[in-house]
This record gives C-alpha cells, structure tokens and sequence, in this order.
C-alpha cells in the first residue's frame, strides 16, 4: 500500500457522518409533528403527477423541484431509515476514503436524483408520494464497485487475487442485489407499475449513475482495489 493509500485509508469519513446524522435528523424532526407527519412528507416527497402539474400551471411553479432534493434525505418508518443508513455508513465511508468528501457527496446528490427521475419516469400520472435515501445510497454502492472492480472476485478466491477481502460490503452488496432481484420480479408479476412497484428501478437507476460517476471520478484513473502485484 503506498503512502497516499494508506493516508486514505485513515482518513475520517466525515461527510458520510454528517449525511447519516442529517437522515437522522430529519427523521427526528418528523417524529415531533403528529398528525402532521403525513403533510410533512407529502410537501417535501415526489409526487409525479402533482410535479407535472406544478410545471405545467401558468405562471410554472419551479419551487416544485425541491422535492427531487429533499426527498432524498426523507424517511417514513424507522426500519426505512436504519437499513438507509446501514448501508450509507458502510459503502459512504468507503467511498469516502478513496474519493474525498466534495466526490462523495456529489455521487450521494446524483444518484438520488438519478433515482427520482428513473422512478417518476414511471408514473408521470401518479399521485402516490415517494420519500427515501435509497437512490442516493445505491448510487454509492455503485461508487465502491467502480473503485473496487475486484472486491466480489477477492471475497470468493481472495488468495488467488492476493487481496484481503472485504466481507461487509460483499455480503450486504449480495443481500441488496437479491433484493432489487426480487422486487422486479414482483413488480414483472403484479401487471402494474407505479410508484410503489417500481421503486427497486429507482434503486438500480441510482446504482448505474454511482457505476458511472465512481469510474470517473477514479483518482488517476487507477482501480482502488485490484489482483495484487507479485
């Protein structure tokens, strides 16, 4: 590991920290409303069909775009936000550490709006809400497979790649995928697709803005974690 490798590797991961405690914060913020919870997310969630309308009134309403940010750092349930943020401290971190933190965040940004755009493109007309990080943390898992282009291979045969594998990530990269793999078929089955379908292809939209982003971003365009030299 050379030098800068290694002065990476040490490197706090403080925007990840301050996106995970902003997710928190919020979602604590939502708890003190009440009853009022439910407006609280409608106002700040995307709603496609609300959306259209809004930019298509006379004169355009362009404060209706705020939602496309917002939304991403929105949550409706508890068990919503820890798997979010589960996932955000683990590959964030990571990312983090390889890219710095303007690099990270900008991923986190992109691919939550590569995300909303992917799923409202499904439901133009649709009046049902959507809220969630998951965009946004999918484009970070992204991120990490474009750094780290060897880290599944390793993890299986990490002698044959002379790399100490990297399991966390691995494991929960394995458990997502299985997930988004379910939810299609699901989707695929129910002859339907709207907001709450096809959130997993908002999912995978934010997955391939982070692939893209991750290989470009690479700094000096070397793999962060490749077959070890002999």
């Amino acid at each position: 590991m050379s030098p800068a490798d290694r002065a990476r590797h040490r490197r706090a991961p403080y925007a990840t920290w301050g996106l995970v405690a902003l997710n928190v914060a919020l979602f604590a913020y939502e708890q003190t409303l009440g009853v009022h919870t439910a407006d609280f997310l409608d106002r700040w969630g995307l709603a496609a069909g609300r959306l259209s309308d809004d930019l298509l009134a006379a004169p355009p309403q362009p404060l209706s775009l705020l939602p496309f940010l917002t939304a991403m750092f929105l949550h409706v349930s508890a068990a919503h936000l820890l798997a979010n943020m589960l996932y955000l401290a683990v590959f964030g971190a990571r990312v983090e550490r390889v890219l710095a933190a303007p690099r990270l965040l900008a991923i986190y940004l992109l691919g939550g709006l590569g995300g909303a755009v992917a799923l409202l493109a499904l439901a133009m007309d649709s009046r049902l809400v959507a809220v969630g990080a998951s965009g946004a943390v999918a484009a970070l898992m992204g991120a990490w497979v474009a750094l780290h282009p060897y880290a599944l291979l390793a993890g299986l045969a990490p002698r044959a790649f002379r790399v100490r594998p990297d399991s966390i990530p691995v494991i929960l990269l394995g458990l997502w995928l299985a997930s988004q793999l379910l939810g299609g078929l699901t989707s695929y089955g129910s002859g339907t697709m709207n907001l709450t379908h096809g959130a997993w292809l908002a999912h995978l939209g934010g997955f391939a803005v982070g692939i893209v982003l991750g290989s470009l971003l690479h700094p000096r365009g070397r793999r962060a974690a490749g077959p070890a030299r002999a």
